[in-house]
């Protein structure tokens, strides 16, 4: 996946369609499919995918951000800012999921400066915690 060539990419979709055929509840191979899916801004199944990840694991949030960036106008739809909040309720480091939030349109202007200053924070933050990644 970190590659994003199309050769690479159809490949890892073969492999990950054989495993969900076999294990249709596959959460690895059901987020990586989200994520070639998104990649290619095949939106709509992408997005099944990822609901495919919350139905299996509720509680990962990178799969509920994600799903969020799927709703079409994600950046108005009341939908997707459910999802953004979601994930970073499940974790209040997803930094992605709060600048979502910031640039929603049903974002107070007050809401929206406390999440930019936050994010900045974080982006500006010297982290030295082991990070897990949980489909890796």
């Amino acid at each position: 996946l970190n590659t994003r060539t199309e050769p690479n990419l159809d490949r890892a979709l073969a492999v990950f369609a054989a495993v969900l055929k076999d294990d249709p509840d596959n959460a690895y191979a059901h987020y990586g499919s989200g994520v070639i899916r998104f990649y290619r801004n095949e939106l709509e199944a992408a997005g099944g995918h990822f609901a495919a990840v919350n139905r299996i694991d509720p509680d990962d949030p990178h799969a509920w951000y994600y799903r969020g960036r799927c709703v079409p106008n994600d950046a108005e739809s009341a939908e997707a800012r459910g999802y953004f909040e979601r994930a970073l309720k499940l974790n209040p480091y997803l930094n992605a999921a709060r600048y979502a939030l910031a640039q929603h349109t049903q974002t107070t202007p007050d809401e929206q400066a406390r999440l930019l200053a936050e994010h900045k924070a974080l982006m500006d933050a010297n982290w030295e915690a082991e990070v897990e990644i949980k489909y890796g």
